[in-house]
């Protein structure tokens, strides 16, 4: 009896063994394969015909001072002249900027100028606090303090976007969609404001950038995969927008900005939200707190009787509500009503109120303003096998892929897709070489 259980013992330890040698090989073949992916991606895909595309996004903004450092040589010129200021010899030193009433202080040194410019010499990354971004930096003098504009290439702002605004282990489809969809939305923006301070802030405002920092190699591939792919549609870039949940159907962009009617932004049904995080919420909002914000818009109220749905759009998102209050009775826009009640409570439009003494219980579908792309429904999409052009064409219907410099440099489609197909055929053999070498080394 213990001669039997010593061998089964045994065999089970030397099982073990050999699983975990097996696991230990597997993960080892795949980090390989990966790795060699990545160094194709670097060494071949970066000679592509790529014209570079640089946006300006305002990281942070009314600062009093930010403390500055860099991994190289940081150059600090004065954003209007151009004139050499200061350069920081020494990597990692901190330097501080403040404001002052006659100009912008570095350090002990005050500089009669607005703009400030930082640059690295060689390429680096500088930290704004102890954040790490790439690009260069704008330090602009403001009414409320500094305003602090990261300007950096297109694809290296994905790298820090993506990631935040989707999780990097979602399906590479998903990933890819959101790629895309950020960089149309990046590019649309800047082309919108060209004349503006800057095209983007770094929060949900536009969207989630959070610098070298957030930076995840899943996200990265996706980046590099769907390099200068953007939306468009009628031979322009489509502002792609994107939120949360749609919580079953995606919004009318005219509903919500009031902009002009378009086909890929008219608003779809979507079904792959449902089981996902965000489709149904339910909250509750205290009269006096509500009241307080009415009341820092001007409406100047004591109490409100009661909270009813005045009307709701084609997708069932309310379009204004009808507040009974001391001073009579007041219509209010669904979305002024949302962002004076707060996001956090209010998630989406597509929601019903019910009155109760002392507060209002709200509960609904979906999270956000709805219109484009449903990320938790990509997610679900990406779940079924849907390749990232099928997500594409479900959230925005008559919209095409074409590559950014060929929209915005005048370059032929054509010429780009047979690069690419080259680039894909080499990847490919590279791939089969390394997983399975046998056939090459017989020939």
């Amino acid at each position: 009896m213990f001669k039997a259980a010593r061998y089964l013992f045994i065999l089970a330890k030397n099982k073990i063994v050999w699983l975990s040698l097996l696991i230990i090989l597997l993960a080892a073949v795949y980090w390989v394969y990966f790795s060699l992916s990545y160094f194709y991606e670097i060494n071949f895909l970066e000679k592509e015909n790529y014209k570079k595309f640089f946006i300006r996004v305002r990281v942070d903004s009314g600062k009093k001072e930010v403390s500055v450092s860099a991994d190289n040589l940081l150059r600090v010129r004065d954003g209007l002249t151009g004139s050499l200021l200061k350069i920081v010899e020494s990597p990692g030193k901190t330097i501080v900027f403040s404001q002052e009433d006659s100009g912008i202080k570095v350090d002990d040194t005050i500089f009669q100028a607005t703009i400030l410019y930082l640059s690295l010499k060689p390429e680096g990354t500088i930290y704004i606090g102890k954040t790490a971004y790439r690009g260069d930096f704008k330090i602009i003098k403001g009414e409320d303090g500094l305003n602090i504009i990261n300007m950096v290439e297109i694809e290296d702002y994905l790298k820090g976007v993506v990631p935040c605004e989707v999780s990097a282990l979602w399906p590479m489809s998903a990933l890819k969609a959101q790629a895309i969809v950020s960089r149309s939305y990046a590019v649309s923006q800047a082309l919108r404001r060209k004349n503006k301070e800057y095209d983007l802030a770094a929060d949900t405002y536009s969207q989630v950038y959070k610098g070298k920092d957030a930076e995840q190699w899943r996200a990265l591939r996706a980046v590099r995969e769907t390099r200068g792919d953007i939306l468009t549609f009628n031979n322009r870039v489509l502002p792609a927008y994107f939120h949360s949940c749609c919580g079953g159907h995606t919004q009318d962009i005219t509903r919500v900005w009031g902009e002009e009617k378009i086909s890929p932004l008219s608003g779809v049904e979507c079904q792959w939200c449902r089981w996902m995080p965000h489709f149904r919420w339910q909250t509750r909002v205290q009269e006096d707190k509500m009241i307080i914000g009415l009341n820092e818009k001007g409406y100047d109220i004591l109490s409100i009787q009661n909270i009813s749905i005045g009307d709701r759009d084609d997708s069932g998102r309310v379009s204004f509500f009808n507040l009974n209050t001391d001073k009579g009775l007041i219509k209010i826009d669904g979305m002024d009503f949302a962002n004076i009640v707060g996001r956090r409570f209010i998630k989406s439009l597509n929601t019903q109120v019910k009155s109760y003494p002392g507060y209002y219980y709200f509960s609904g579908y979906g999270w956000g303003h709805g219109v484009g792309m449903c990320q938790w429904g990509a997610f679900g999409l990406s779940l079924r096998w849907s390749n990232t052009e099928d997500i594409l064409k479900i959230y925005y219907p008559g919209a095409g892929i074409d590559k950014l410099w060929g929209v915005i440099g005048g370059e032929q489609r054509e010429q780009e897709t047979k690069k690419k197909e080259a680039s894909l055929e080499k990847k490919k053999k590279y791939r089969r070489f390394f997983i399975f070498p046998l056939p090459y080394v017989m020939k």
